[in-house]
């Protein structure tokens, strides 16, 4: 029989494999292992430049989110993403939740490819921290209200934020800026549009 730990692990993990923060998780780590041990795929993967890149290489803007340089660079991200994805996922459907993340980062992709083209253009960008930055922003806009729990984590949210682009080196301030103002405006749309149980506890 099994012991009652390897019982309550098993159960664990059933349950935390059903959210789709566990999958964006997994997803960039199978990708860095994949880069360990090829390291010359992440040519293939990171953003679009346009001194590296062709025009049709579009799947980058997807592909560069999920794509990280470094152990420390993948593990603050993954940090960044069960913390917001633990508070995000209790209100929004898998659907709207990958929408959201998917559509703040291509954003952010799209934006720090732009920039860099026309400032930086031998640089090139990846890592999900923009994706991270839209759902800070999602979280600003839905969760401001008098509740101590809710104004703690919009505390944590700032901080950790200022610090990210004021204090550490290699950051691409571009991509968070602009995944930060892509999340205001999805949390908007998302109050406005997605009516559901969920969503109204937000409002609660």
């Amino acid at each position: 029989m099994e012991s009652k730990s390897a019982i309550g692990i098993s159960y664990f993990i059933k349950e935390i494999s059903k959210t789709l923060t566990f999958w964006l998780v997994l997803i960039n780590v199978a990708i860095f292992i994949a880069i360990l041990i090829n390291p010359n795929l992440i040519r293939y993967l990171w953003n679009y430049n346009v001194v590296y890149n062709s025009p049709i290489e579009i799947w980058r803007f997807v592909t560069a989110i999920f794509t990280h340089a470094s152990l420390s660079h993948l593990i603050s991200n993954l940090f960044g993403i069960v913390y917001l994805g633990y508070v995000i996922e209790k209100y929004l459907t898998k659907t709207e939740y990958l929408f959201l993340y998917l559509g703040t980062g291509i954003i952010t992709e799209i934006a720090s490819s732009i920039y860099h083209a026309l400032f930086s253009p031998h640089i090139v960008g990846l890592g999900a921290s923009g994706a991270i930055c839209g759902l800070m922003g999602f979280v600003i806009t839905t969760l401001i209200n008098d509740k101590k729990d809710r104004i703690k984590i919009l505390f944590e949210i700032i901080v950790g934020f200022v610090i990210v682009n004021l204090f550490i080196s290699n950051v691409d301030n571009i991509a968070h800026f602009a995944g930060l103002f892509s999340g205001l405006i999805f949390g908007f749309i998302f109050t406005k549009c997605c009516k559901h149980e969920k969503m109204n506890e937000f409002f609660d």
